[in-house]
């Protein structure tokens, strides 16, 4: 499962830098009995496992395989083993199942915990890896003769090559890729033009970006990903590598010079993966 790959290499990347140690786990039992009342929730962790947790301490699932699955807790009391603690504290609220056999940590950093690197994955798969990283993928469209329009599907980002194959033989054609269309026209908000010499299949070679529900992504790209996610929860940004480290602070520096270094890391391993994916292709497109 790539999302909880993806996360598990960003946590493993902090804490081998040395950015805090490890918290404790604790288990949900195999039927946590989840109970909700009001904003609070509460759950039974396996036997013996209550005294690991008391009111203050902040439970996180460690592993979200979904943003629906990143539930932050605050543990308000704990009897035996049975925890009281504000639902949805952070992310979603927890429903009746969802802490069956959980993993979770007590008192993850605020910025490493599974909610928090789930957001972090996101903001570098939505923000920071396409253009430059991406999928290439085959979408097959029947045009019409008329306008030579058809719809392609919504994660389709550019339009690399389109081609026809009539009488055995393979015929390349122009294309233009339309986007942002309202549902009237698209209902994928997306329609490519071409250049169509009768209504047989046009085989296209798309752009695609990579998305948190993608279950086959690259090792090497999730790698690049979690080195990106690692900078922003050192507390990070785009601009960490090149700027002046003004705190006095001996962590905060550390963590400082962590960012700036894993962020170095991430533009040179995208730098390389954009220049191994940016192979020349002839092409041309329908110019209006």
């Amino acid at each position: 499962m790539a999302l909880a790959d993806i996360i598990d290499k960003t946590r493993q990347i902090l804490y081998g830098a040395g950015l805090g140690e490890k918290p404790a786990l604790v288990f949900g039992a195999a039927d946590a009995l989840e109970s909700l009342s009001g904003p609070f929730v509460s759950f039974d962790l396996a036997t013996g496992l209550g005294g690991k947790a008391g009111p203050g301490d902040i439970l996180s699932v460690r592993t979200p395989v979904s943003a629906a699955a990143a539930f932050v807790l605050y543990v308000t009391g704990v009897s035996t083993d049975t925890v009281t603690a504000v639902n949805g504290y952070e992310g979603e609220a927890v429903a009746d199942g969802d802490l069956d056999n959980a993993v979770l940590e007590v008192n993850a950093p605020s910025s490493y915990n599974g909610l928090a690197l789930l957001r972090h994955v996101e903001t570098v798969l939505g923000n920071l890896i396409y253009p430059h990283i991406f999928r290439l993928d085959n979408e097959a469209v029947t045009a019409s003769i008329t306008t030579g329009e058809a719809e392609v599907p919504a994660t389709v980002e550019k339009i690399r090559d389109a081609m026809q194959v009539i009488a055995s033989e393979t015929w390349r054609i122009p294309f233009e890729l339309q986007k942002n269309l309202p549902a009237t026209i698209s209902s994928t908000g997306k329609l490519a033009t071409l250049g169509v010499y009768d209504t047989s299949v046009v085989h296209l070679i798309v752009e695609e970006k990579y998305l948190t529900s993608d279950t086959d992504i690259p090792a090497e790209v999730e790698s690049i990903i979690a080195i990106g996610a690692a900078a922003l929860a050192a507390g990070g940004d785009v601009t960490a590598a090149n700027m002046e480290r003004g705190s006095k602070e001996s962590q905060k520096r550390g963590e400082r010079d962590v960012s700036a270094s894993l962020w170095r890391d991430f533009l040179t391993l995208r730098q390389s993966k954009s220049e191994e994916l940016a192979e020349d292709v002839e092409y041309f497109e329908i110019i209006r």
